[in-house]
């Protein structure tokens, strides 16, 4: 059956329902509650596989089709819905989905197009992936001088080009932004970006329409071909199989081919030997986990992006607190600010805080973790640094009695969540930056310091922490 936007609201609204309990499976709750609350399913046309979601408004709409478009279609694949594109639409009428009714989605997908440039026939790409919003530090400078290396020969210095590293570390931002540099020096470019999934699934539809032969002429004809996440192609024997040939076309014919994955090549479960072996004859770089002073970078760059300014020690804090990756780091920020702008409330450390901690971020005590107070902290670090608990509450600056308070606030910090403000109050009044900077100092050494990072864990263990 083909659904549209004349089908029962019932239909769609299932039809949403079971995309988003698919999309919750792959998305942080808070992400998710911030971004998918108010969206719906206005239209979807199985012949020629267009969903329509409608979107509260520009942000939203900009958000979801920069960083979630393809888990969307993912989840209506998983829903067992024939998603090949979507469109997202913005009208105050389609917060929920009894209103998609009132409007034309397609007309408003005319209108939304009048006031948003259209993208080029490479239309694959994200314009906003770009080397001048892609911020530099240790973990990822090998990966962009190799990616600025490839604009000045492709299809013959480093070819292939395979970057790995972590989720949300900025490998799909690499990558696009070479084939947006590119697209820019010449604009009668094929150039192709696709996840692995949809490499996978534009095979499954060929072989049920019986146009394998199309599917191979669209793949060989192409001067740049840029896959995401390429281990999500272990098992996948045929579709392997296929790449393989597509592959040795490419490269035999000097095209450029960038890949993506979490993982080196050597470690991808259940990939053909001979891809491995491709996949190694180029330039192989990693991206790690971002340090601080990147984290805080980015931040910075993302705020000047947006042309607006938060505190220093809130974005200093974020940097702190979200370690993981880039587009975490990223999603909080945002969310920080959908705060400020809903409430009209200028961010602080401590609104952030509790942010995060609503949203699990700084909610990982066991329960005995919980009923450890300040003194308890104090009285055992003076018992294991053979101090007296009234000379780290000090204000003494001995170098011994200031290392001692600057342990007790990073255990108060990583281990009870207690916020910066509260530690500074606790002791004697200090300034939260003061909290701020003994928690990040010794972080820092205990990266270095192991005899540091024996008191810290022994002080852990005697309190019940580890």
């Amino acid at each position: 059956m083909t659904l549209t936007k004349t089908a029962p609201k019932t239909e769609l609204r299932q039809y949403w329902e079971t995309i988003l309990l698919h999309l919750q499976g792959e998305i942080s709750p808070a992400n998710f509650y911030t971004w998918f609350k108010h969206t719906s399913l206005c239209s979807y046309d199985e012949e020629i596989g267009l969903i329509v979601i409608g979107t509260p408004n520009a942000f939203t709409k900009s958000w979801l089709e920069n960083k979630y478009r393809h888990n969307i279609i993912n989840a209506a694949l998983a829903s067992r819905l024939n998603a090949k594109k979507i469109e997202l639409i913005i009208n105050a009428d389609l917060n929920n989905p009894e209103n998609c009714d009132r409007v034309d989605p397609l007309q408003l997908i005319r209108e939304n197009k009048k006031t948003n440039p259209t993208r080029s026939r490479n239309h694959t790409l994200n314009p906003r992936y770009n080397f001048d919003s892609f911020v530099v530090g240790d973990s990822n400078r090998l990966a962009y001088a190799a990616g600025k290396a490839v604009l000045a020969a492709p299809g013959e210095s480093y070819n292939p080009f395979f970057i790995y590293g972590g989720v949300g570390l900025g490998k799909t931002h690499l990558i696009q932004a070479i084939g947006n540099a590119l697209l820019r020096e010449n604009r009668q470019l094929q150039i192709l970006y696709i996840s692995a999934e949809t490499l996978t699934n534009d095979l499954i539809n060929a072989i049920q329409e019986r146009s394998t032969k199309k599917f191979k002429d669209k793949y060989r004809a192409i001067d740049v071909l840029i896959i995401d996440d390429i281990q999500f192609l272990s098992s996948k024997t045929q579709t392997q199989e296929e790449l393989f040939h597509i592959f040795n076309t490419l490269y035999d014919n000097n095209k450029q081919i960038i890949i993506s994955s979490d993982c080196p090549p050597r470690e991808i479960n259940s990939l053909n030997e001979r891809l491995k072996s491709r996949f190694e004859m180029g330039m192989i770089a990693d991206i790690g986990v971002p340090d601080y002073e990147t984290r805080l970078a980015i931040l910075r760059r993302k705020c000047q992006e947006r042309g607006i300014i938060v505190a220093p020690e809130v974005l200093e804090f974020i940097a702190h607190e979200i370690t993981s990756n880039v587009r975490e780091l990223e999603g909080v920020l945002v969310q920080t600010i959908a705060q400020w702008q809903c409430n009209s409330i200028e961010p602080t450390v401590d609104a952030v805080a509790n942010f995060l901690a609503k949203h699990h971020r700084l909610s990982s005590l066991k329960n005995n973790q919980r009923s450890i107070s300040f003194a308890d902290v104090i009285n055992f670090s003076a018992d294991y640094l053979d101090l007296a608990p009234a000379d780290i509450t000090s204000a003494r600056r001995n170098k011994e009695i200031v290392t001692a308070r600057q342990i007790c606030m990073y255990i108060l910090k990583h281990d009870l969540n207690m916020s910066y403000d509260l530690i500074g109050k606790n002791f004697g009044g200090k300034n939260h930056t003061t909290a701020m900077h003994a928690v990040r100092k010794i972080t820092n050494e205990m990266q270095t310091d192991k005899a540091l990072v024996r008191s810290v864990n022994a002080i852990r263990r005697s309190l019940g922490i580890l």
